[in-house]
């Protein structure tokens, strides 16, 4: 896991590692983000066919790994839920083409 740190609702560049860190409780707050390998689960995907067929998908599994020199720059675009969009929303979409 990496530290990242929000001073006044901004994301900061730094990130904190293992080891001692100091932050200003009321101005900043800190959240873990994984840089590990991790599996996401997607589960009860509908997919309607154009002949009117619906299909379910009881779960999709998705591993992903966020790299640690990326993490600011996804937070700042996508914030900490980034898996929920590139992930989660991206999965349905992309089913529903296939389908």
């Amino acid at each position: 896991h990496v530290g990242v740190y929000k001073k006044f609702g901004v994301y900061s560049p730094q990130l904190g590692e293992a080891g001692y860190n100091f932050r200003f409780p009321f101005m900043s707050s800190y959240e873990e983000i994984t840089v590990k390998l991790q599996t996401d689960i997607v589960t009860n995907i509908p997919c309607g066919t154009s002949g009117g067929v619906l299909i379910n998908f009881d779960r999709i599994e998705v591993v992903n790994r966020l790299k640690q020199q990326h993490v600011y720059q996804t937070l700042k675009n996508y914030s900490s839920n980034y898996d929920h969009l590139w992930i989660y929303d991206k999965i349905h979409h992309e089913i529903n083409q296939f389908c």
